[in-house]
């Protein structure tokens, strides 16, 4: 699953809270319903050290005052989100996913005939 470029390459300026996907993403497969995960990034204590979130309240506080870099939040967001991924890939590899997966491709290839 190619969700590992996709998040690395995502735009995160810092201290933009307005505007970060990163942030968002955390807001929804983290702190999303059931809302009792946590959240650890580990860092160097050059860099304030490991920290942990247990709201999105908290995380988007840091981010925006610059005490948490985008460079410290996307290597932990990644693994997030690749692990969601290959959980989606999965659930449509199987029964009636399937099916209406071939179903889609095949509808697809006629559109594509049908364009030229």
């Amino acid at each position: 699953v190619a969700g590992a470029p996709k998040m690395k390459k995502s735009f995160c300026e810092p201290q933009n809270i307005d505007y970060c996907p990163p942030i968002e993403f955390a807001k929804a497969f983290i702190f999303g319903p059931p809302a009792n995960s946590t959240f650890s990034i580990s860092r160097s204590p050059d860099n304030g050290g490991n920290v942990e979130y247990k709201d999105a309240a908290q995380l988007t506080a840091d981010f925006g005052s610059g005490a948490l870099h985008p460079s410290d939040l996307k290597p932990p967001l990644t693994k997030i989100a690749v692990a969601v991924l290959e959980k989606l890939d999965g659930a449509l590899k199987v029964g009636d996913a399937k099916k209406a997966g071939g179903a889609l491709k095949n509808c697809q290839k006629k559109m594509a005939k049908q364009k030229k």
